[in-house]
């Protein structure tokens, strides 16, 4: 699973952190340092899977513009990590991510509560798998 995406090291989700990330397109992944969070079929520590200009998505997310999921965990403390990796696809990426985490947890990562329409998630799905 995700062994497609050229993905950075793990990286602590810090202000230093955020300073530091290209400002490429590409997807992220953001994970609990500590602890999981107990899916459908379960635990894993994915909290969420996003995509856009890395710095900006992520400086967005930091100052609670962006997943308010993130943005609680961000303000109770939760350390969190972060990596990355570019994409000319960005969108077809993250979709692709949040598809798998379905296939493999039966849920949606806790944070993507919205983002990557069922009917992109449908278009990987070939017609002999109905």
């Amino acid at each position: 699973m995700l062994s497609w995406i050229d993905w950075t090291g793990w990286r602590t989700l810090t202000t230093a952190t955020i300073k530091r990330a290209p400002e490429y397109a590409g997807v992220y992944h953001i994970a609990l340092v500590n602890g999981v969070v107990d899916y459908k079929w379960g635990p894993s520590q994915t909290v969420y899977y996003g995509m856009g200009y890395i710095w900006d998505r992520l400086y967005k997310h930091h100052r609670g513009r962006g997943s308010k999921v993130l943005a609680k965990l961000l303000d109770s403390g939760v350390p969190l990590q972060v990596r990355w990796g570019p994409s000319d696809d960005p969108r077809g990426h993250e979709c692709s991510l949040i598809g798998e985490f379905v296939d493999d947890f039966g849920e949606r990562p806790l944070g993507n509560i919205n983002g990557c329409r069922i009917s992109t998630l449908l278009d990987r799905v070939e017609d002999d798998d109905y």
